[in-house]
């Protein structure tokens, strides 16, 4: 299958999935050992206010469908750091890309999450997610939260969470490990493919993601 193909689905088995994953933490989370006051803590609660806002959204009989489309757009992009989430999923090809092609692919990017997460939502059957395990680096400004998500009557899948802190008690995700398999690195192959394959550059990637996200 050529990379151009493996794009166009990309957003039923890697771009979507994860996102997903992170909004089914509003449906049900059972906590992990309580942690002191500090960045690990401060990532958690994060995490819960995030799934606090969107079992609010997502049960609120009063909102009409576009109502609560547009507030879990709004959720989305605050709950993760998209932005950087695509200049690192760009990888060497960001800083070869024109001023104006950054600009349009941030754009692209961030339709093409947040619409691909939102369609499948609806595919919400119970899950409920296990807080674990919380790592820390060094530098105090990056956490990596375990996880579980369980499915009524089936087998769990292992989801790890990477946070970075953008402002004094701020977090956002940046990244989602689904069985070993990284969000952030998936996109860079899949993009550099993309604008590797018959010499498309990043115009290519940009015509791609436009009719995805035009469809």
């Amino acid at each position: 299958m050529t990379a151009i193909l493996a794009l166009a689905r990309f957003p039923s088995r890697a771009f979507a999935l994860p996102f997903a994953f992170a909004l089914l933490l509003g449906f049900a989370v059972l906590p992990g050992r309580a942690l002191a006051d500090d960045p690990a803590s401060e990532a958690r609660a994060f995490l819960q206010g995030f799934s606090e806002q969107a079992v609010a959204t997502l049960s609120n009989a009063a909102m009409s469908e576009r109502e609560r489309q547009h507030a879990l757009k709004a959720l989305i992009n605050n709950g993760f750091e998209i932005d950087t989430i695509g200049r690192l999923a760009l990888g060497r090809h960001w800083k070869a890309a024109s001023d104006q092609q950054r600009a349009e692919f941030s754009d692209l990017f961030q339709s093409y999450v947040t619409d691909a997460t939102i369609k499948r939502l609806s595919g919400y059957s119970g899950e409920v997610l296990e807080l674990g395990a919380t790592r820390t680096a060094k530098s105090q400004e990056l956490v990596s939260i375990a996880s579980q998500i369980r499915r009524p009557g089936g087998t769990g899948i292992k989801v790890d969470w990477r946070l970075r802190k953008v402002a004094a008690g701020d977090w956002r995700v940046i990244d989602v490990v689904i069985e070993g398999v990284s969000m952030l690195q998936t996109h860079r192959a899949e993009f550099d493919a993309v604008i590797r394959q018959g010499g498309v550059g990043v115009e290519g990637l940009l015509a791609k993601l436009r009719s995805i996200v035009q469809a």
